[in-house]
């Protein structure tokens, strides 16, 4: 299990679901949107984000993520996880 965060690359990995709730409520997430979650780490964040849009797409450049990520996202039928990196 990969449980400590890699300060190098800026992770904090957001467990507290309260804090999830409140990050939903601030985006202002509904059933009919499709979200892009850049830097999703091991999905806490995703695997609520899924629960309350159409579809989430979630990036993560570390790849020692991608597995505990997907692991997390496998029991969500509107959740995509893809490894990778994001600019706009």
């Amino acid at each position: 299990m990969y449980d400590k965060p890699k300060k190098r690359l800026g992770q904090n990995f957001l467990v507290d679901k309260n804090i999830q709730r409140k990050i939903i409520e601030a985006c202002d997430i509904h059933a009919s949107d499709i979200v892009l979650e850049v830097g999703a780490g091991k999905g806490e964040l995703t695997a609520a984000l899924a629960r309350a849009a159409k579809k989430v797409f979630a990036l993560e450049i570390d790849v020692d993520l991608h597995g505990p990520l997907k692991e997390n996202l496998k029991h969500l039928p509107n959740g995509n996880n893809q490894r990778g990196c994001a600019a706009i």
